[in-house]
């Protein structure tokens, strides 16, 4: 049911989180020990990613070395097209240096969970697609600051932002280390090595994940609500980093020579990012600057959606294909 209906639990609870103050403006759920959010957030994000690890199955995680060649492939894919499409968009736009760093950060969080349930839905190589999830994530803690200084430097003047003041890569690594990357192998290690832990993590870590995910977005729509600036450039902008990272990974799949259910899986995870990340560093690095958070959030939206009509038409054309060969 979540799972199922997640773009419109996201939609209703950060509505809810963007106009709660029009409803009772003394007590704010969504912004109770604000002093403390950024750490808070962080660590139910820690949880999140701990819940998706134990969703790994090790057959499907085995085939990450199985599979090396084309899982290198794709992941240069991820850590390459999206990046450069967000930087060259942040160069080109007319937009604030808050929300150039928002189009920069939704180009370099690769590795979203719900990218593995859509290719699923698609009828994609979900294989596939968990082994470039996983991979992505083990990996963001090296590449993402990397991707994040060469971009930010050349496209923020210390005029506008010093980022020397908020952007510590070193710190920001070990910081992505322990939220991202360690839960990810802790929760796969411990599925691993425990039937009964197992058993559990297969009843509630989905719906864990998911609320966890829900929770920090609608927070982040409540802390920037002052800087919830909704323009035509970025919504324009945020579209054809979407659907621009669409049609790449298609054509990077293609050229490749790989198999259509692949070339759906990297399609998928070249283009839903891993918004929550996103929106996460974002508050947590850039707190006096907001309006950065607003193109992760609305690109959670987004992705979202695009990737699930995407899906549904995937599996419709599919269900057509398999009804023609039947009465054939």
């Amino acid at each position: 049911m979540l799972q199922k209906y997640l773009p419109l639990w996201l939609l209703v609870l950060s509505g809810c989180a963007f106009w709660w103050p029009s409803v009772n403006s003394q007590f704010d759920p969504f912004l109770a020990f604000d002093a403390l959010h950024t750490e808070i957030l962080t660590s139910i994000f820690a949880v999140a990613m701990f819940a998706i690890g134990t969703l790994l199955p090790a057959k499907e995680v085995e085939q990450v070395f199985a599979k090396w060649p084309r899982v290198f492939l794709g992941t240069a894919a991820q850590f390459t097209i999206m990046p450069l499409l967000g930087w060259g968009l942040a160069v080109l736009l007319d937009v604030s240096p808050a929300t150039k760093i928002g189009f920069i950060l939704v180009g370099s969080v690769p590795g979203a969970m719900a990218s593995n349930i859509l290719t699923l839905q698609a009828r994609g190589n979900v294989s596939f697609s968990v082994s470039l999830t996983t991979i992505s994530t083990l990996l963001s803690p090296f590449v993402v600051p990397a991707v994040l200084m060469l971009s930010l430097s050349s496209v923020i003047s210390v005029e506008d932002i010093d980022l020397k003041k908020y952007f510590d890569p070193v710190k920001i690594g070990i910081k992505l280390s322990w939220s991202v990357a360690l839960p990810v192998v802790l929760g796969h290690l411990l599925t691993r090595t425990s039937k009964r832990m197992g058993a559990i993590a297969e009843k509630c870590s989905e719906p864990i994940a998911n609320l966890v995910i829900l929770w920090i977005i609608a927070v982040i729509v409540a802390k920037t609500r002052g800087n919830f600036q909704l323009s035509g450039t970025i919504v324009i902008g945020l579209l054809l980093l979407n659907l621009v990272g669409y049609l790449s990974g298609y054509g990077v799949g293609k050229l490749a020579g790989l198999d259509e259910p692949m070339r759906r899986a990297l399609v998928l995870e070249v283009g839903m990012q891993n918004a929550g990340l996103g929106s996460l560093l974002a508050v947590k690095i850039f707190p006096d600057h907001l309006g950065a958070a607003v193109p992760t959030v609305l690109y959670m939206f987004g992705c979202m959606l695009t990737g699930t009509l995407l899906a549904r038409f995937w599996n419709a054309r599919s269900a057509e294909s398999v009804g023609c060969s039947e009465r054939k």
